[in-house]
Parts: structure tokens; sequence; C-alpha cells
């Protein structure tokens, strides 16, 4: 078992290092030079950090994905103690990212480390990525990278985990995706009413039609575990507020499944090509949906491994969906603590550690022999 010390003091000065979003280069850094230090042959794929550790069974590979990003600090005033300053009570750090997820990142590294000095099961793949707190672009750089690579293809089979917190007390195996869509609705006359007062009726015909829309998506597009579909309008704005205007925007947050994922854009443009008006459609921003089928090889041996831990359906999105995207079978599974996310005072149950790695290393041995 790896030295649970040695991964706490490990945890300790990775949180003291700052990574928030978009300035992850110095953590990036000290990332790969501490691998190489201690004999892992990483090297840089874009932004992120990745590490190949040739197995005994190499038909099969294992990817372990963490992000080393954090959110921002928030009000300093919030913290009992400087937040890039990890300080550990009773059994607990505290420190900016402690489970978001440095406490993942720490063991993965540690046991990149391991299974350099010790030939793993199967072929594994270590990615430490940036990006994941807004955008997901160090996992999907990442997996569009590791799919282009020649070893790829000699591969029959491939799965990953994501190290994101579940308290190591459940197995993340999907997500609904999100898409964020603003219709713009035009003041075409249709009430013949005033101009400047057109468009905002014209949205409230929206509105309704969205009702009848979403309606429809959540029987038609109902997924057996990840559930509905949903349409949430989250603003309603003229384009010039207080001045004439022909236009009202509104967007959209939708709650996406991933037979509808692919497919809403289009269905939200034939939408508004029957409405009595014009009205043209926008995708700001969006996420896929996440699903890993029953059969993958992670989810029967996690339930063989540590049958206790449940297998659900995770409230926010994830990195999970760019793999999956590329029928790579993932499932999310962490030692951080889930509640104490994105959070003041950000804490991480150190005990947690060795019940981790001795999971984690009981499904690398399995898996590869599978």
């Amino acid at each position: 078992m790896l030295a649970q010390t040695s991964t706490t003091d490990l945890l300790a000065k990775i949180i003291s290092i700052p990574s928030k979003t978009t300035e992850e280069k110095k953590l990036s850094v000290f990332i790969l030079e501490w691998l190489a230090r201690n004999g892992v042959a990483a090297k840089r794929q874009g932004e992120n950090v990745v590490a190949h550790i040739k197995g005994l069974n190499r038909s099969k590979a294992l990817i372990f994905n963490g992000h080393i990003d954090t959110v921002a600090t928030g009000p300093l005033e919030a913290w009992k103690q400087n937040p890039l300053e990890p300080v550990i009570k009773k059994g607990i750090m505290n420190g900016l990212g402690a489970s978001d997820m440095k406490a993942g990142v720490a063991v993965f590294m540690e046991l990149a480390t391991y299974y350099s000095k010790n030939t793993p099961a199967c072929d594994l793949w270590f990615s430490f990525v940036v990006g994941e707190e807004v955008d997901g672009r160090g996992s999907q750089s990442f997996v569009e990278w590791f799919t282009k690579q020649p070893l790829f293809s000699t591969y029959s089979h491939i799965e990953a985990l994501i190290g994101e917190p579940t308290n190591n007390a459940f197995l993340g195996v999907g997500h609904r995706g999100n898409l964020f869509i603003e219709i713009l609705v035009t003041g075409d006359n249709y009430y013949k009413a005033n101009v400047a007062t057109a468009e905002i009726m014209n949205a409230g015909i929206v509105l309704n039609k969205l009702k009848i829309l979403e309606a429809s998506w959540k029987k038609k597009f109902e997924h057996e575990y990840l559930g509905s579909p949903s349409i949430g309008v989250t603003s309603i704005n003229t384009i010039k507020p207080g001045k004439k205007s022909n236009k009202c925007s509104v967007v959209m947050d939708i709650r996406t499944v991933p037979k509808l994922h692919s497919r809403a854009v289009g269905l939200l443009e034939t939408f508004c090509s029957k409405l009595p008006f014009h009205a043209d459609v926008e995708l700001l921003d969006g996420c896929p949906a996440g699903w890993t089928e029953s059969s993958s090889e992670l989810r029967r041996l996690f339930r063989d491994v540590y049958p206790e831990a449940p297998q659900q359906v995770l409230g926010g999105s994830a990195d999970l969906c760019f793999f999956t995207e590329m029928n790579i079978d993932t499932v999310i599974f962490g030692p951080g603590q889930r509640d104490k996310m994105h959070a003041a005072n950000e804490s991480f149950e150190i005990s947690k550690l060795p019940q981790y790695q001795k999971i984690i290393k009981n499904v690398v041995t399995l898996y590869g022999e599978a």
C-alpha cells in the first residue's frame, strides 16, 4: 500500500500551489517535474500532463483522469485560514481544492510512481488535466489526442476512471448534459401592436410553446437512468433596454440526455421556423450528457470489489461526457468530500486515502486480468 504520510504531504504541497482555472501552469510544471524525479516518464499534452505505463496485458488500457484546476477562493474573510496554506486538525485537511479534486490528483501521482516500479496488470494512462471547472477543455483535448495515438487502435478494451469527489461512497455512472441556448425573437408586427412592444409579446408566445415542447421531449427522450430532459428559461431581455427595440432575447438552460443532446439545436430551429414571426437560435455553450452502460467492466468490478458503494447518476455535469462520446466507458470515483466542493473552508478526511488506494489497486489488477 502507498504510504499515507507521503500522499498527505504531497496533497498539502499541491494545495499550496494556486491553480485556479486558466492559472494551472505552475501546478502542471510541478506535477511534470515531480513525476520525472520519481521515475515516471510523463510529458505535456497541450496544457495537460500525461503519463503512460505499460502493463502485463497490453491489449487493455485503463485511464485515470484528474483535473488540477480549482474554483476561485471567494471572499478570504470566509476562510478560517489562508486557503493556500493547508492545515490538518483532527484528521481533516483544510485548503482550496482539498476535496475537488487535489486529493484524487495526489493519489494518482503516487499510483503512477508505484506502477512505474511495479508493472500493472494492464496499460495505465494518467491524465492530469486543466479547465474542468469551466468548460472541460483539458479532458476534451486529452481524449481527442489519445484516440489519435497509434496505441489506441491496438487496445481491445479501454475504460476510464475520473477521481472527482464521491466520498469513496458511491460510483458515478452518468450525468445529464446541458445546453445554454438563446432564441432571439424579432418584433415582427404580428399583433399589429406598438412595434416597441411586439417583440416582448412574441417572446411570450415562445415561452408558452416551449412548455409544450418540453412536455413532448420528456415523453420522447426519457432515459431509463438519467431521467427526462428539461428546459429552464434563465433570462428574458430586450436587446436595448429602455430604448426602442425590435428584438427580445430568451436564454435557456436545457438539461439533455444522450439521444437529445446532438439534436436539440436542430429541433429548436425547426420549432422557431413554425412560429408566426422570425426567431433565430444560437448555441452559447454546452456540455454533452454522459452515460456508461451497465456492460462496463469497471461497473462490474466495483460491484465485486466494493459492493456497498451504490452506482448512481450525478446531479451536475463532469468530464465523463468527453470520454463516453468517444465510446470509452467511464466511471467517477474519488476520495474527496462532495459536500465540501466549491465552498469556503473546503476540507478532506485524510483517513479516506488508504481506503481509496486499496480499492483502486484491486480494480487495476482485476480489470487487467479479466
